[in-house]
Parts: structure tokens; sequence; C-alpha cells
């Protein structure tokens, strides 16, 4: 027998209801093109009907670099056949992610169009007797990158192709509302890097350039953690499964 389907009210030939009797879950990976390291975006479980199983996952942490996406059955609590497509994100200008918000600009960004942050590391120089060079000693192993982003921030109308000037002032209200709401964020632009930040500091700032339209929004930040850590997507609230655990 070549097929055989029973149908029994509709168009699924019976394979579904095998399907959904073993599967435990759904899973949705991503890694970087050219990477060996999966990490788990999303797991849907509790499958127990075919509705179950309709998913509709946006990934609002990836950089603008090629990925591979899998979509992963797991069988009886074991991963079965990788179904992958390699995607682009393309994006203009800086993103700053939260996790239920999003705000982007392309205007004035820190006067340069870029982000431009500098690298932290600790270490102490010691000036030992009767030597021309000095000692270095590095203290731990922190090294992270930090930084100063400025930018104009109004919202954009997509059916007519402008900024929309005139409601600048509410859109920064909302920027500054997420940016204060002590929860971890993501700092991504067009070149491809992005990082997972604190917003540090005790003030977000203001400066209109020659024009109240034209106002200036300033926060220093940290990074936190890594962008390709399900470890640290996980804690800071992007991903809702932590199934690699680093």
């Amino acid at each position: 027998t070549a097929f055989y389907a029973k149908f029994q009210g509709n168009l699924f030939g019976g394979n579904v209801g095998y399907t959904l009797d073993v599967l435990s879950a759904l899973r949705i990976k991503r890694r970087p093109l050219g990477s060996y390291k999966w990490i788990t975006l999303y797991e849907l479980t509790d499958i127990k009907e075919v509705e179950d199983i309709n998913l509709d996952f946006k990934d609002i942490t990836p950089l603008k670099i090629d990925y591979e996406y899998a979509l992963v059955p797991v069988i009886n609590n074991v991963e079965g056949e990788y179904v992958i497509q390699q995607i682009k994100p393309d994006f203009q200008g800086v993103f700053v992610v939260g996790q239920e918000k999003i705000f982007h600009t392309t205007l004035n960004i820190n006067t340069c169009g870029d982000i431009l942050p500098q690298r932290n590391f600790n270490s102490s120089t010691a000036n030992p007797l009767g030597s021309k060079y000095p000692y270095v000693f590095y203290n731990g192993t922190t090294n992270f990158d930090s930084g100063t982003l400025s930018a104009t921030y109004v919202p954009f109308l997509k059916d007519v192709c402008e900024w929309d000037f005139e409601n600048g002032c509410k859109y920064r209200r909302e920027l500054k509302d997420m940016l204060t709401d002590g929860r971890p964020k993501i700092l991504k632009d067009d070149d491809g890097c992005g990082w997972l930040i604190a917003v540090i500091g005790n003030s977000i700032t203001e400066q209109a350039q020659g024009h109240p339209y034209n106002v200036i929004t300033s926060f220093d930040w940290n990074e936190i953690g890594n962008l390709e850590s399900s470890n640290d997507l996980y804690f800071s609230g992007f991903i809702n499964c932590n199934l690699e655990g680093s």
C-alpha cells in the first residue's frame, strides 16, 4: 500500500493525528552562518491539537548578518530533523530594542552615523625599582563595551515615508519611559554590530539643535551580556527558553 488515508472528516489523512501523539514540542533555533552553535529562541510545548502548532514568532534580537534559522520538531523529547532556512536581516539606522517596544532612528546618530563604543577592561601598573619598564597586571576577566548614544527620535510614517516631527515629543517620552524601566535592552545598528545593554547613569538628556523639532536624546550604556548566548537572552527577557544554558 503506497498511501492509506483515514481522513475522518478532514484532509490530514490521519498523519497529523499520529504526529501529535509523539510530538513533544516545536523549537525555533538560530545560528550565525558558518557557526556550529545553535541557540533556541522559542519553544512551543503543550501541543494537543493541530491548531496548537500554528506558529507566529518574530525574532527581535538579530543583527544585520547572515543567519541560519531552523524549525525543529521534538519527538518523545528527542530533536528530529532540522528544517533550515538562510536569512539575512536588512535594516538601516539604529535600533533600541526592549521586550515590548522597539525604537528606530537614522537621524543625527552620534553626529557621525555610528555608535562608536569603547572597550573596558581592568589592569594595574607597577613601577619596580631598578627597572626601566613597568609591570602590567590584568585583574580578572572583565571585558565589555560601553558608550553614549545620541540621536533624534521621531515616529516614521510608513504609508507616506515621512518623519512625524509634530509627534516627536510623545515619541521621546515613550522612549525615555522604556530606557528607564530597569530592564535590559538590545542596541544594534546597520553595520552588523549589536550589544545586550543596560542603560546607566542618572539621566536621559535632551538638547534642541537650532529648532524645536530637531531634538537630540542622549543616554549612556554598558554591555551586560552576549547576544549569541541563550542564557543571557533568556534572563534578559528576550526569549522564552534556555535550553543551551550558555
